[in-house]
């Protein structure tokens, strides 16, 4: 299991998220990203490379994070797939809290514009 670096944990985020997490912060220093996925929950995502551990959590109050949704902890591992999969469990709580109604006009407002 090789740990991620942090220019190759950015462009993951930037991959998997794309327009679902918006106001992202980028904290080059830690490396770790702050945003609001889907426009509705605030989000933390990092990796500390010296002790090869990743980060995740649902902020619910200021600096406050829980670390387990749907009963599934978050990985501290930091390699891809590890990442991937607390990308993956944030997306599927996000996507189960927010109505099916919310989730069309969220991918309708955020469709490529097309030229005309």
């Amino acid at each position: 299991m090789t740990a991620m670096d942090s220019n190759d944990f950015f462009d993951l985020f930037d991959d998997f998220w794309g327009q679902k997490a918006s106001n992202a912060a980028y904290i080059f220093d830690a490396p770790a990203v702050s945003c609001l996925l889907y426009d509705a929950f605030p989000f933390r995502f990092g990796v500390d490379g010296p002790h090869g551990t990743s980060t995740a959590g649902y902020e619910y109050s200021t600096d406050k994070f829980s670390v387990a949704l749907l009963g599934k902890k978050f990985t501290l591992d930091s390699d891809r797939e590890s990442i991937l999969a607390n990308f993956r469990l944030a997306d599927e709580y996000c996507r189960l809290r927010l109505t099916d109604k919310y989730l069309e006009a969220f991918d309708e407002s955020h469709q490529p514009s097309t030229p005309v």
